[in-house]
């Protein structure tokens, strides 16, 4: 028994260090190397793969291109053949077509342009030898005295080409051509009257040909019987003459593939035989674009039969198709391939050191997740407002100290309960839309103040500033409430209302009268003064008016906090109240040689209380002229945007800093505030200006460039049709 048991511990000690053996293997740095010999493997095959399917892709358009060209030069034939079929039917409709009727025929057609290549289109009569002198005697009759068949000598059968038009100087070369004579045209009419199928020819020199340009040609030929046939001896026996075209292959091929085929060089031969012999046309000839000694990525040569004969088209693509077929798939795959190889060879490499110390790490994490929670501790539990964690079930997890003291609850009577509890039961909803509203849901970026009652445990109320914020932990939504005591700040905002309200109404009675009494002084009623007294007597006015418009300032702050403001509105033509805004501030403007310029849209209308709106401009002009230089200008403008209206002022002033922007429209907000400042002002108006615009459906803003300008612009909706409005252009007033 013993030794069995002995023997059992000995095989299960082996398969232990066995294991334990393949483990470091496998963890080990032989496994990497294997990993990568084997990706390097696969990223070939890959390579491999994708550069074959490129190819595959780029032949497949070549070849789709090749077939592309052949179907338009079937087409181009069809074209051709029916221009030819058109004159056909002109000689079975008549009798006896006269030659100013095949002019008209192919002068319709405007063959220059819609046939390229094509030098004539004309019509060869079919002599037997005992018609010969006859046919030449008439045509002379015709006005030709010179005209004979080409060439002379005895022959069994003729042809004369007697219509070919346009009939100008390079046609009239072949005026009286016997084509029947020359071997390869012989070979085509032949077959023509033979099938009764339109046919064309080998390689030529055309005879239109002069020694400038030559270039190989063909001709079409369509036969014309004197009655309906259907036999070769009956065609042969009733054959009255041919209908024709002669066609130059260069500008042929130009016209026809020339701009169709601009990746490809493509050279056409006459028959199989791919020699210069048989050479009908040669796309580098004419192109710049191929090198001569450029070697194609792709090349096929297609025969085409064209009425009854066959070309050979040799087709090569050119750099410019090359460089589109160029894939660099397979070279990124290949770069990328590698790439991933190594970088999976190097994190297999990695991943036995990363799993050694491992444990380090995990043990080093849990130390200053543990340093962070006790941070996090001392932070909130020393925090000044109150933060209270809530769950996606609006229940309580965490509450701190100053929160405690707060509402009075401890954690054991508060952790788990409902946030409402907190708050009064009027205010339970806003809280619960809060938390609804949160930002997962509404994508807002910045947590939102909200001016609310909490309620103590003992049933005491107060009124408190609460924020939102939220934050996830394992797909789950928790909230963090910051609370914070405003019941002094609130008693402060009380006192200082009902000081304003009492200071303003106090002053303004005194202030109208000490106001009235010094302009009357000043305006000389009450007798003359001396100079200096009259300076003192202004002076004193001056300020007596400031103190008045800060009074006036201080009222309207007040019954903005209070909501007593009044507005009459009603239907206003915005540029007679701009006006009137200007004429109260021109005094201002002409005391400081300041020129007040206005560019105006006429009869716009806004609903609008004039007197507030001019209370906005007044403010805005002030500003513009207080800060601009001795003798520099104010623009006013009145323009229409969309459905609002612009209004706009401008100075060349000093400007306003950029760390002013967010501050500039709160109350007493002044740029320079320092008791040695140049301008005066309580740092109201603007506060005003932009409560009395958003209470239009509007809103104001301004752009500033320090020393250069600055515009301070708002915009408020149009009450009007487009239609009425009329413009002037800028205007000044002094």
């Amino acid at each position: 028994m013993k030794s069995l048991a002995s023997t059992d511990s000995k095989s299960m000690t082996s398969i232990r260090n066995t294991s334990q053996h393949w483990v470091e293997f496998i963890h080990g740095p032989m496994t990497a190397w294997i990993v990568l010999a084997f990706s390097l493997l696969v990223t070939l095959i890959a390579w491999g793969i994708s550069d074959n399917y490129a190819n595959k892709l780029a032949e497949e358009r070549f070849e789709f291109q090749i077939a592309e060209a052949q179907d338009i030069i079937n087409k181009r034939f069809i074209n051709y053949e029916q221009v030819l079929r058109g004159g056909l039917g002109l000689f079975k409709a008549s009798n006896n077509v006269e030659r100013d009727e095949w002019k008209k025929y192919i002068t319709t057609l405007e063959i220059d342009k819609y046939y390229p290549g094509t030098l004539g289109v004309g019509y060869s009569k079919w002599l037997s030898p005992n018609q010969l002198q006859s046919h030449i005697q008439a045509t002379r009759q015709e006005g030709f005295p010179a005209y004979t068949v080409r060439p002379k000598g005895e022959r069994a059968e003729y042809s004369s080409i007697i219509f070919l038009e346009p009939f100008n100087d390079r046609n009239r070369r072949a005026f009286g051509y016997d084509m029947y004579s020359e071997p390869v045209r012989r070979e085509a009419m032949s077959r023509a009257r033979d099938t009764g199928q339109t046919a064309i020819s080998g390689k030529v020199t055309l005879v239109q040909e002069t020694t400038e340009d030559v270039q190989a040609g063909f001709l079409i030929y369509m036969p014309h019987y004197k009655k309906i046939v259907d036999s070769i001896e009956k065609r042969r026996e009733e054959l009255a003459g041919f209908v024709y075209s002669a066609l130059r292959m260069g500008d042929l091929m130009h016209g026809v593939l020339g701009v169709g085929l601009p990746e490809l060089h493509f050279t056409v031969f006459d028959g199989d035989n791919l020699d210069n012999k048989n050479l009908l046309y040669d796309s580098k000839l004419t192109s710049n674009l191929l090198p001569a000694d450029y070697q194609p990525q792709f090349q096929s040569k297609k025969t085409q039969n064209i009425g009854g004969h066959q070309w050979s088209i040799f087709y090569q693509s050119n750099p410019t198709f090359d460089n589109a077929a160029s894939s660099e798939q397979p070279t990124f795959v290949a770069i990328f391939g590698v790439i991933i190889d190594l970088l999976l060879f190097k994190i297999i490499l990695t991943l036995s050191t990363l799993r050694r110390n491992a444990q380090t790490l995990a043990d080093e994490r849990m130390i200053k997740i543990s340093e962070h929670e006790t941070q996090f501790q001392a932070i909130t539990d020393n925090a000044n407002d109150g933060i209270i964690s809530i769950d996606a079930q609006g229940k309580v997890n965490y509450i701190n100290n100053s929160a405690q003291d707060l509402f009075g609850y401890t954690p054991d009577n508060i952790i788990g309960k409902s946030i409402n509890i907190l708050f009064p039961i009027s205010m339970q909803e806003t809280v619960e839309a809060a938390l609804e509203q949160n930002p997962i849901k509404t994508n807002h970026t910045k947590n939102k103040l909200i001016e609310l009652e909490g309620m103590h445990r003992s049933g005491n109320s107060f009124p408190i500033e609460f924020s939102l914020a939220h934050w996830n932990s394992e797909n789950n939504t928790h909230y963090t409430a910051i609370i914070r005591d405003i019941t002094e700040r609130k008693k402060m905002d009380t006192i200082k209302n009902e000081f304003i309200s009492t200071v303003s109404h106090e002053l303004r009675t005194p202030l109208t009268a000490i106001s009235g009494s010094l302009s009357l002084v000043e305006n000389g009623v009450t007798g003359g003064v001396n100079q200096k007294s009259q300076e003192l007597i202004n002076n004193a006015n001056r300020n007596a008016r400031r103190l008045a418009n800060l009074v006036n300032d201080l009222l309207d702050t007040e019954k903005m906090a209070s909501g007593k403001m009044r507005y009459n509105m009603q239907i206003n033509d915005i540029a007679d109240l701009i006006k009137k805004s200007i004429e109260i501030n021109l005094p201002i403007a002409n005391q400081s040689n300041i020129t007040l310029l206005f560019s105006e849209y006429r009869h716009i209308e806004a609903y609008v209380d004039p007197d507030r709106f001019i209370q906005v401009m007044t403010n805005l002009i002030s500003n513009a002229i207080k800060y601009s230089p001795i003798g520099d200008s104010v623009e006013i403008t009145l323009e229409p945007i969309n459905n609002e209206l612009r209004i706009a002022i401008t100075d060349h002033g000093s400007g306003v800093p950029d760390e002013f922007r967010t501050h500039i429209f709160d109350k007493f907000s002044q740029a320079d505030s320092s008791a040695t400042r140049k301008h005066g002002g309580t740092g109201l108006g603007l506060s005003i200006a932009k409560f009395i615009v958003e209470k239009f459906n509007g809103r104001i803003d301004y752009n500033s460039e320090p020393n250069k300008e600055t515009t301070f612009f708002f915009f408020i909706p149009i009450a009007n049709h487009k239609e009425d409005w009329i413009y002037e252009k800028q205007r000044t007033s002094t």
